[in-house]
């Protein structure tokens, strides 16, 4: 009976095992000589077997799944990285386009104006292939005038144009008292007057060739001077030594300003003395 016990136990743990007993068992072999440790370690060494059995397929199925989950997580990777360089070429062009719209505009530089061709008046002599420059005239201006004295103007040239190139009239000229539409010749004196003073006649072209030329108080020298109508020796000596001493007569009117010359005087020089 105690000798049938270990072969019960054995049959009972090989049958655990692996679902039926060993043809070896059934046909009798006798396990009398196995003893109780050995058929525990074979005990041991299978549920051992068994759980690296478990620990493998453990780690199969972690491998599964990390490659399952790799395959659905790299498409979504690569397109969150596609879309933020998208985003950054986008990014860069708009920032250059605001840059030029908010740039300077260009200045637009003005071209200057062609000048327009002026032509010098020629005398006609009807020969187009000779054609003299204009002559010019020396004309005395006085009276109610901004800068009386002498000018220089092209031939014929009207009144109102010399009176123009002496500084023009002043505010209390009498402009209706002469004919401003009259040509000037040379050597003539134009005098326009003051409101309330009388006009004086001027010469035309007939007296101005008739006439004495006018003596000129700034260059004359005493024989000069004593052309003009009331001057002898003694006042054209006068009138040299003041315009030494003070400088050329700005006006014809500064004769008053010499001894021995008077209002009367002055006025019969009027129409003989230029500056």
């Amino acid at each position: 009976m105690e000798a049938r016990e270990p072969r019960e136990r054995l049959r009972r743990a090989v049958v655990a095992a692996y679902g039926a007993a060993p043809a070896e068992l059934q046909g009798g072999i006798e396990f009398e000589d196995v003893p109780g440790d050995a058929v525990e370690g074979r005990r041991s060494d299978r549920r051992s077997d068994r759980r690296s059995d478990r620990r493998r397929d453990g780690r199969s199925d972690r491998r599964q799944r990390w490659a399952a989950g790799a395959a659905t997580e790299m498409p979504v990777t690569m397109a969150v990285r596609v879309a933020i360089i998208v985003l950054v070429v986008a990014l860069v062009v708009v920032v250059v386009l605001m840059a030029r719209a908010m740039g300077p505009e260009p200045v637009a530089v003005p071209l200057p104006a062609p000048e327009p061709a002026t032509v010098e008046p020629t005398a006609d002599t009807g020969d187009d292939s000779a054609r003299s420059p204009a002559a010019v005239v020396v004309v005395h201006v006085a009276g109610a005038v901004v800068e009386p004295g002498v000018v220089t103007v092209s031939e014929g040239t009207r009144v109102a144009d010399v009176i123009d190139a002496a500084g023009g009239a002043v505010p209390d000229a009498d402009l209706d008292a002469i004919n401003l539409a009259a040509p000037v010749e040379d050597g003539q004196q134009v005098f326009l007057p003051h409101e309330g003073e009388a006009a004086r006649p001027f010469p035309g072209a007939g007296a101005a060739e008739n006439s004495e030329p006018l003596v000129n108080l700034n260059s004359a020298d005493a024989p000069t001077l004593e052309r003009l109508t009331g001057i002898g020796p003694a006042l054209a000596a006068e009138i040299v030594a003041w315009r030494t001493e003070h400088g050329p007569f700005e006006s014809v009117e500064d004769l008053l300003q010499v001894s021995g010359i008077g209002p009367a005087t002055l006025e019969r020089l009027r129409d003989e003395a230029v500056l």
